[in-house]
């Protein structure tokens, strides 16, 4: 039961491979909070099951796979804990970028835009300390660029409804690409 406790990183590694030699022989079950053992998951050899702090949920990481690289830390704190965080948007939005091949800000807007979000965020570009005309982006794009340039304060911070709102789009996105 979270054999990690107090283990440093690097000695967090080292016991999963620990584990993974022992499991050629026997089986074996750990609790963890982990992200540094979790990010040895493995679906070809691994089970992993996800427990809400109320036991109401139960989610297997084979059912997640979101990504070609599932479970990630942030599809087990959103899933599992109701946890909105800025890491799962960016993977979320980095993974639906790439998928779609759409490098631009513009190009993947419009994406997202003919993909059923709308361009009801009005966005303030900066450079060099000089504003632009507020332009009209999709929630996604919004929360996206207000992450990646902290330094441009002359938009509104996203709400944590908002951020949970852009992730469950992408999500939606993400799972319709799949079918």
């Amino acid at each position: 039961d979270e054999h990690e406790t107090f283990l440093h990183p690097q000695a967090q590694d080292k016991l999963i491979s620990s584990f993974e030699t022992i499991s050629e022989s026997s089986q074996v079950f750990i609790t963890t909070h982990s992200p540094y053992l979790l990010k040895k998951f493995k679906n070809q050899n691994h089970d992993i099951k996800i427990f809400s702090p109320q036991g109401e949920k139960v989610l297997s990481g084979q059912n997640m796979d979101l990504f070609p690289f599932s479970p990630t830390w942030g599809e087990i704190n959103y899933f599992a804990f109701d946890v909105a965080s800025v890491e799962f948007h960016n993977e979320l939005f980095g993974y639906l970028q790439e998928s779609c091949s759409q490098w631009s800000e513009k190009e993947f807007d419009n994406w997202l835009s003919q993909n059923e979000i709308v361009r009801d965020m009005p966005y303030i570009r900066e450079n060099r300390g000089n504003s632009s005309p507020a332009i009209y982006i999709t929630l996604p794009m919004y929360i996206r660029n207000l992450i990646h340039h902290p330094e441009n304060r002359n938009n509104v911070i996203y709400t944590s409804e908002q951020l949970r709102n852009s992730i469950d789009k992408m999500v939606k996105l993400v799972r319709e690409m799949e079918n």
